[in-house]
């Protein structure tokens, strides 16, 4: 069985994205979505998931709409840059309303790839989102995706 922990690092990195990317973020509510590390993963694929709390879940975690789960051997791994990235992508999962997802643009999110590459996981020299130099978030185009006939 998995050994979850609650993770204040996160929770505080999550914090500093709000206020440097709320125009993105909008009326995200960090106080109604959980931080927790997951100690014993052997995950080789997954860095972290965000899930939405219901059913079962929604005894443990009345108070939050969200769980993002943050797999702790590979978070060892990362570089602070990768580590920040990685809660804002997990972040831009969850909605303001509380009781939606939201789905990957692509296989990351438009603004992230756009700004960090989509090798941003694989690249220990990846710019920081919270570094001293700012990274613009750019929202994809309106009509991005939309195919042409």
């Amino acid at each position: 069985m998995a050994t979850y922990v609650p993770d204040m690092e996160t929770q505080a990195i999550a914090r500093n994205l709000m206020r440097r990317y709320s125009y993105l973020l909008g009326e995200l509510n960090i106080e109604k979505i959980g931080f927790l590390k997951e100690l014993d993963s052997p995950s080789k694929t997954k860095l972290a998931v965000t899930k939405r709390v219901d059913g079962a879940t929604k005894i443990y975690y009345s108070d939050k709409d969200y769980i993002i789960i943050f797999f702790d051997q590979r978070w060892q791994e990362l570089t602070p840059a990768q580590r920040n990235i990685l809660v804002l992508h997990e972040l831009m999962h969850c909605q303001a309303d509380g009781e939606s997802m939201r789905a990957h643009d692509v296989q990351d999110f438009y603004e992230i790839a756009a700004a960090f590459g989509a090798d941003w996981c694989f690249n220990p020299t990846v710019r920081d989102p919270l570094g001293e130099e700012k990274v613009d978030l750019i929202s994809k185009p309106a009509n991005y995706g939309d195919e042409e006939s």
